[in-house]
């Protein structure tokens, strides 16, 4: 099956969604990946983008309950994977590990923190 456009980066420029154990979204001009949460399904948001760089949103939803959909920057998830990883990210999949680095930045199911701009609009306060 072909791929198609999934989302686009900060310059509206079309990325490919590279399904598999950890997902990726590719840019066919330039060879650069960007990697996704792991543990989950990721779909489009609705062309909306991130405040914080550019990038259009997507929305994951953690396999695990609750079922809940949460605000996905790919370019910040892979960001964050890069400073916070070592570079799992950027230097080639090793999926337990990205797991792992998923399940640390992600305990609460939203793959970014409350501060996040694409999730803090979102946060109830208890």
């Amino acid at each position: 099956q072909p791929l198609r456009p999934f989302t686009a980066d900060a310059s509206g420029r079309p990325l490919l969604l590279l399904p598999g154990a950890t997902p990726q979204l590719f840019h066919p001009s330039s060879g650069r990946l960007w990697s996704l949460p792991a543990g989950g399904s990721v779909k489009p948001h609705s062309g909306r983008i991130c405040p914080a760089c550019g990038f259009e949103l997507c929305l994951f939803s953690p396999r695990a309950p609750p079922s809940r959909a949460y605000p996905l920057c790919p370019s910040c998830f892979d960001d964050s994977l890069d400073d916070g990883a070592a570079g799992i990210a950027s230097n080639g999949a090793d999926v337990d590990a990205s797991a792992e680095t998923f399940a640390a930045v992600c305990a609460s199911g939203s793959p970014h923190g409350e501060s996040h701009p694409a999730v803090a609009p979102l946060v109830a306060c208890a």
